[in-house]
Formats: C-alpha cells, structure tokens, sequence
C-alpha cells in the first residue's frame, strides 16, 4: 500500500470520529433537555408516565414506517 492511501483512510476514520462525537454531545443534549421537560411536568403536578407513553409511541410511529 502506498502512504497516500493510508493517509486517506487515517483522514477519513478522523472526520468520522469527529462526527461521531458530535452526534454523541447531541444525543446527551436531547437527552437532558428531556429530563428538563419530565421534571417540569413532575414539579406541575402532571402525570410523567403518561407523557413519556405519548412519546414512546410518536417513537414507535416514525421507526415503523
């Protein structure tokens, strides 16, 4: 193999590890913001099964299709 081919694919594992964080920061960022949200509807007295049902199923919706 040459050393410009292992460049190529040094390259592209970095680009694919940088994106890959960011997708993992993303995830941890929704993550959270819907632990917020869970905790807004605890503290407002609302009933927090219900509401993660309602996004379990709006879940299940999209990965059926």
């Amino acid at each position: 193999m040459s050393i410009q081919y292992i460049l190529i694919v040094v390259f592209i594992l970095f680009l694919a590890f940088l994106i890959f964080k960011r997708l993992i920061k993303l995830l941890f960022f929704v993550l959270f913001l819907f632990g917020v949200y869970l905790v807004y509807i605890y503290i407002s007295g609302g009933d927090v099964n219900k509401e993660v049902n309602k996004v379990k199923s709006k879940a299940e919706k999209i990965y059926n299709k």
